[in-house]
C-alpha cells in the first residue's frame, strides 16, 4: 500500500500555466504469483489498483480525481537480506470522476524496499519509496511516495509446522 505525490505534467493540448498540477494518491499492488530465478532475482504478477484526487485548485481550474485498475509485472533484486530493489510496469485502465470517461495508463516504476523484519519470519514487513512514471495518451504524470509491503512466504510456514 502506498502513499504518493502525484504530479500531472500539462501538454501543449491543456493551455495550462501551471508546468505540474499536485494530487495526492493511494493504492496498491496485490501480488499472488512470485517466481525465483536463482537466489536474489524474481518476477511477481499481479493486480494494482490507485484512486487519486483532484489537483490542487489554482485559479478556478483544478484536474479531475481518476481510479486506475490493472495488471503488473516487477523484477526485484534482493541487493542484501535487508534492502531489494525493483523495477517494474503495468497496463492500466483510468477512469474519470465523476464523468467515468476511461483512459489507457502505462506505468513504469522503480522502487526500493527495506525489511523491517528478519528474513526468516513467516510475515516479512518491508518500507518502500517508489518512484513512478504513467504515461497517457495526452500527457505525462510523476509520483513519488511511500509505503509498506507484507510477503507471507508459505514455503516457511510449511518448513515450520514438520
Amino acid at each position: 500500500m502506498d502513499v504518493l505525490w502525484y504530479g500531472s505534467i500539462p501538454s501543449e493540448f491543456h493551455h495550462d500555466p501551471l508546468p505540474i498540477r499536485s494530487h495526492l494518491s493511494i493504492g496498491g499492488t496485490f501480488t499472488p504469483a512470485v517466481f525465483p530465478i536463482g537466489d536474489t532475482v524474481e518476477l511477481s504478477a499481479g493486480l494494482s489498483g490507485y484512486y487519486t484526487t483532484r489537483s490542487i485548485v489554482f485559479g478556478t481550474t483544478f484536474w479531475r480525481p481518476f481510479m486506475a485498475f490493472g495488471t503488473s509485472i516487477d523484477m526485484s533484486l534482493y541487493i542484501s537480506p535487508s534492502f531489494v530493489g525493483k523495477i517494474g510496469t503495468a497496463l492500466l485502465l483510468g477512469m474519470y470522476l465523476p464523468t467515468w470517461e476511461l483512459a489507457p495508463i502505462w506505468r513504469l516504476q522503480l522502487a526500493g524496499e527495506y525489511a523491517l523484519t528478519e528474513q526468516s519470519q513467516r510475515n516479512r514487513w518491508f518500507v518502500r519509496i517508489p518512484i513512478s512514471v504513467d504515461i497517457r495518451s495526452d500527457y505525462i504524470s510523476v509520483f513519488a511516495g511511500i509505503g509498506f509491503s507484507c510477503r507471507i512466504n508459505r514455503l516457511i510456514a510449511k518448513e515450520q509446522n514438520r
